[in-house]
């Protein structure tokens, strides 16, 4: 009941800006009212669509992610500029700030239509400085210093004459000064602390500026070295060889909730009953490679596992036999595959089949894209690459003969 609870938007790099990430959640409007904390069921909304992040390959490399995951840390990153300006500032303080401050989105993807707000970081840095401002504590230290001075002088003069004889006469004369003076500096110092509210002179209008500096190492030339591996020339593929029993075209673009994982092209193999649909081509493994990477997104409302499968050879030994049925999907977008090529390093002509075989039952989808080499398994192939929403970093690894 007290998380704040974040929704993602696009960006304008790979989608339309601000608007709904496909994946998001939303609630209805009329569920979205705030509890007794305040808090709703959608609380913001935040960029989480492609996403540039670092990763654990290497201090200096990236990739591209999407999902709510990616749009609950800009509202964390938001969170911590505004606390360092307003630490005693509460959460429902922050919160209103990024509500009110924000871009408006129209979430309208259900009868009614959704208004929340997309967080804007300088808008509510520049909130919470006027309001973080309006009751500062002010005390006032006045001294005052008198100076007085007093001196005195007082003289005193008695003269004395006396004759004895006409012929002796002497007169003595005493003069006494005796000067004081007196000083006094009296100090008083008071503290004044007002009770009214102090409003500020001026309106603070903080300048913030961001600047981030990425300098990801350039992927070696080996790596991409499968001709084509994202399958970007089109649906006139060169390198590529497919075949479908019932005449499909096998590369294909995004057709909702299918979407490539790099780019505008993948390779798509099912999809309909009693179809084998066949992807090929031959390598030339470099002998600096370890892994052949494919990214794979498997799709089946399959309940019986063998039904339909995926099967995967290279150098013409079958290496990996993958069920197409509910137990295997990859929901969770487009997962690394990789299978061991060590013993093949150095040696051209080396053919590599994918083949996807179903039933008359129910129909299975296979989405292949993003093939090239690698040396660890943690290694990306396309540095800035993004998947259909977060996905593991896991691989599965297959020896090949």
């Amino acid at each position: 009941a007290t998380a704040i609870a974040v929704g993602a938007t696009s960006s304008a790099r790979t989608a339309t800006l601000d608007a709904p990430a496909s994946f998001s959640n939303r609630p209805m409007v009329m569920n979205n009212n705030p509890n007794a904390q305040g808090d709703r069921l959608l609380d913001l909304m935040a960029p989480g669509h492609k996403i540039m992040s670092a990763t654990a390959a290497s201090t200096t490399s990236y990739d591209d992610y999407q999902g709510t995951s990616m749009a609950a840390p800009h509202v964390a990153g938001a969170w911590a500029v505004l606390k360092s300006m307003v630490p005693t500032a509460s959460v429902a303080t922050v919160l209103t700030w990024l509500q009110t401050s924000g871009t408006t989105i129209i979430d309208s993807r259900a009868a009614d239509a959704l208004s929340i707000s997309r967080i804007d970081v300088a808008a509510a840095a520049r909130l919470a400085a006027i309001e973080g401002a309006i009751t500062p504590t002010v005390t006032v230290t006045r001294t005052a210093s008198v100076t007085k001075s007093r001196t005195m002088t007082r003289t005193r003069t008695a003269t004395r004459t006396m004759t004895r004889n006409p012929r002796h006469t002497a007169s003595k004369t005493r003069t006494r000064t005796r000067t004081a003076t007196k000083t006094i500096t009296p100090t008083r110092t008071a503290t004044l602390t007002p009770s009214e509210t102090a409003t500020p002179s001026e309106t603070p209008s903080p300048t913030l500026t961001a600047s981030v500096t990425m300098t990801a190492t350039a992927l070696p030339a080996w790596s991409t070295s499968v001709t084509n591996g994202g399958f970007e020339t089109g649906y006139a593929q060169t390198a590529w060889t497919q075949s479908s029993v019932c005449c499909l075209r096998l590369i294909s673009t995004a057709a909702s909730p299918f979407l490539p994982r790099h780019g505008t092209y993948f390779a798509y193999l099912g999809g309909v009953p009693n179809e084998t649909s066949i992807l090929a081509t031959t390598l030339t493994i470099p002998a600096e490679a370890t892994y052949l990477r494919l990214h794979t997104y498997s799709y089946s409302p399959e309940t019986v596992c063998g039904n339909d499968v995926t099967t995967v050879k290279l150098n013409s030994v079958l290496v990996a036999t993958i069920p197409q049925c509910y137990a295997t999907n990859t929901l969770s977008g487009y997962i690394p595959f990789s299978i061991d090529v060590t013993a093949l390093r150095g040696q051209s002509s080396i053919p590599l089949e994918i083949k996807t075989v179903t039933n008359g039952t129910k129909n299975s989808h296979f989405l292949v894209d993003d093939v090239g080499y690698v040396s660890a398994p943690t290694d990306s192939i396309f540095r800035f690459s993004s998947g259909l929403f977060d996905y593991p970093v896991e691989d599965v690894i297959r020896s090949a003969p």
